[in-house]
């Protein structure tokens, strides 16, 4: 499932940058930047009305806007890498979600999101390094975990990295989906890495 960044928190990341980083020409005034802020505001949130419609062009062009408005609007890199993805342009979808992970360094969504984007172009390899980036930021992210689950079953993948978060998951899933997944590709790693041993 796709996840967006609320924009409470966007905008909480914004005023950071916007107190701590200062250009050649010096800070923005407090009054160019509640300008920016407001204005960045008032498009990210037409942006998820347009989200919550599924009018995926529409919302691209109102987060793009947000993002013009406050180029380090965290929530508006992130959602408009999710409206890119259901777009299926995964290439601008990937590029969007690198920078709002860039801008969220603690957040493990933006790097789940790009798994996602990269297990739906048919990359599982990528998607795994993706899911893996998310789980160093959160061990515990079980929509991570399910992702890296997915990937190790695609890319027939045993190693012992992938037991210690699949026996993560398994301590945290409730889903009895997910925990079959979970249990599969636990049994069958060992199976592999015994044989491997043996051999």
């Amino acid at each position: 499932m796709l996840k967006r960044t609320l924009v409470t928190l966007a905008l909480a990341s914004t005023v950071a940058c916007f107190s701590a980083c200062a250009n050649r020409q010096g800070a923005p005034s407090a009054k160019s930047t509640d300008a920016s802020l407001k204005e960045a505001s008032r498009f990210f949130g037409m942006g998820r009305s347009a989200e919550a419609r599924k009018d995926w062009a529409d919302a691209e062009v109102y987060y793009r806007q947000a993002i013009a408005a406050s180029p380090t609007l965290a929530g508006a890199w992130n959602n408009l890498g999710v409206v890119l993805m259901q777009q299926q342009n995964y290439l601008e979808a990937t590029n969007a979600f690198r920078r709002a992970a860039d801008l969220l360094p603690g957040d493990p969504t933006p790097y789940e999101n790009l798994g996602l984007t990269y297990q739906r172009a048919g990359y599982a390899a990528d998607a795994l390094r993706a899911y893996e980036l998310s789980l160093e930021r959160d061990p515990s992210w079980l929509p991570s975990i399910r992702g890296y689950a997915t990937s190790v079953k695609l890319l027939n993948r045993a190693e012992e990295a992938d037991l210690r978060v699949l026996q993560r998951g398994l301590m945290l899933e409730s889903d009895s989906k997910w925990r079959d997944l979970f249990n599969f590709q636990r049994l069958r790693i060992e199976r592999d890495l015994l044989e491997a041993e043996t051999n």
